[in-house]
């Protein structure tokens, strides 16, 4: 990758998925973008996938470019959720079959949040990719699945968390949510799998009732079945690193391969 004059190439990778850009950045719009001219030096984050764009005075001046919040690196190549979905892969989580859900569904295929979470592979990339995305909340983990993920992002980012208990405990201090939050704090709910996404709105409502602002839950895998919209109807959005579509695609390209 050489320079043209004062422009170079740059590769444009994603690091994590984001549907709301993060305050204080400049974005594209959800939008393709062609010869957008995008403030960012070759440091910062911006929007776009996998592909070239053309760099030049520290703006995107040409390439096309869609959605996404991934890191503008000269010629360095950083992690996309194609990584993540290799490393799931690779934890053997992504499994076929006929499985029975939470919720009283059946599946054709299951991830096994277990797997991928005592693996340092995918759990230091789920990470690394929610630590990303935070900007000044706290994290909160769903239990019992999203305690080691809320761990390895408030490790990542150098931040404190708290845990969201599925029911009140019956001893001690008989908390909902344990760790320190304080009134009005910004929070970001920390989820495994979103299926209806259920087990995250239990966790909103509980944080809420705790004194915390929430607007937000991240998953690792959105199965696409009504998470989304559950979550909306309770005023959060749901953002997920990886997609059931992505998930499918990526395993089903593996095999034709």
């Amino acid at each position: 990758m050489g320079l043209t004059g004062d422009r170079r190439r740059c590769l444009v990778r994603v690091v994590a998925l984001p549907s709301r850009p993060r305050r204080g950045r400049d974005y594209v719009t959800p939008t393709v973008a062609a010869a957008s001219h995008l403030n960012a030096r070759s440091d910062e984050s911006v929007s776009g996938v996998a592909g070239e764009c053309v760099v030049a005075g520290g703006c995107v001046v040409a390439g096309a470019i869609s959605v996404r919040l991934c890191h503008l690196v000269a010629g360095v190549e950083v992690m996309t959720n194609d990584d993540l979905i290799e490393a799931l892969v690779a934890a053997d989580a992504v499994k076929f079959g006929e499985f029975e859900l939470a919720h009283g569904g059946t599946s054709e295929y299951y991830v096994d949040k277990y797997l991928f979470e005592t693996n340092p592979k995918p759990l230091a990339l789920i990470g690394e990719a929610f630590a990303e995305r935070l900007d000044g909340e706290t994290p909160a983990g769903v239990a019992l699945g999203g305690v080691p993920l809320v761990v390895a992002t408030a490790l990542e980012a150098e931040v404190s968390y708290v845990i969201a208990r599925k029911s009140q405990k019956e001893y001690g201090t008989a908390n909902l949510v344990e760790g320190r939050l304080a009134d009005g704090e910004e929070v970001v709910v920390v989820e495994d799998i979103a299926t209806t996404g259920q087990c995250a709105v239990d966790a909103v409502e509980a944080l809420r009732d705790a004194g915390a602002e929430v607007n937000c839950a991240s998953v690792v895998v959105d199965r696409q079945e009504g998470g989304t919209e559950n979550l909306a109807d309770a005023g959060v959005e749901l953002e997920a690193l990886v997609t059931a579509d992505e998930l499918l695609a990526h395993v089903e390209s593996d095999e034709t391969a």
